[in-house]
């Protein structure tokens, strides 16, 4: 992996995938600790990004068990975390208790640790565009009562993550100069736009929402974002970018995406 497409982000949301042996795996395989696997392999990622950019972020999403092991939370600077309150069993479904419970304690390792917890959650029951009923509403209000009571920092959005949405009574405030992370009070969570805007009008609009911090895709059906590109959205949105970029699989509907393979 290089930093060639995320180095003018400066900044990076990573989605850590745990690794499980089949059956059919070797011995050798078989007999590795993958969880220790994973936080060597994202301890590695830190330390590279980091020696080329000391304000490089990582933000692992999920995963939040893997606190437990010496060293993750000192390669991580936050976490994302999501259906920690709706959304674990289906759309607009209520997590289980026991899960809420489980990855609350997990988070709070983070917390702790003085690292940023991002809470998302899928209250709507349409995974493509939300519906602020007299259903979906206490579901919101709930997520955020929640989750900001235990130091997180919470979102609603739908599953496809496609909706640029604001959450009525949690509408953010426009910023006027740049902020630390230690500062975040909201945040969105955005990947891919709509087909019916274009890439300049999505980067305009999500720079006037006024968010503290934009997670987003680091590239839409035309490629990645330019430096350009980053550089004023960094500037009109005054917002902590972090870009996602899944370093765990390959997706046949991206940019790079061979048919052959």
């Amino acid at each position: 992996m290089t930093c060639r497409n995320t180095q003018f982000y400066r900044l990076y949301l990573m989605l850590p995938l745990i690794f499980i042996a089949s059956t059919g795996c070797s011995n050798d395989l078989l007999d590795l600790d993958f969880r220790q696997e994973m936080v060597n392999f994202v301890s590695e990622i830190s330390d590279y990004a980091k020696a080329v950019d000391s304000t490089f972020l990582v933000f692992p999403q999920n995963a939040s068990e893997l606190s437990s092991i010496s060293g993750y939370l000192d390669a991580v600077d936050g976490i994302g975390q999501e259906d920690i309150y709706y959304g674990y069993d289906g759309d607009g479904q209520k997590t289980p208790a026991d899960v809420t419970a489980e990855l609350e304690d997990n988070l709070k390792s983070f917390t702790d640790a003085g690292k940023l917890v991002l809470t998302v959650d899928y209250p709507f029951n349409d995974p493509e565009i939300p519906a602020f009923t007299s259903e979906i509403i206490p579901r919101i209000n709930d997520t955020y009562a929640r989750s900001s009571e235990n130091g997180f920092v919470p979102y609603c959005a739908v599953r496809e993550l496609s909706h640029m949405t604001v959450n009525p009574g949690y509408e953010p405030e426009v910023n006027n100069y740049p902020l630390a992370l230690d500062s975040v009070t909201d945040f969105i969570y955005i990947l891919q736009h709509q087909e019916s805007i274009t890439r300049s009008q999505f980067l305009d609009s999500l720079s006037r929402l006024g968010f503290d911090l934009i997670v987003m895709d680091y590239e839409d059906e035309g490629g990645p974002y330019t430096p350009e590109e980053i550089a004023e959205l960094k500037q009109e949105s005054k917002a902590i970018l972090l870009a996602y970029m899944s370093i765990g699989e390959a997706e046949n509907y991206r940019f790079y995406w061979e048919e052959d393979w």
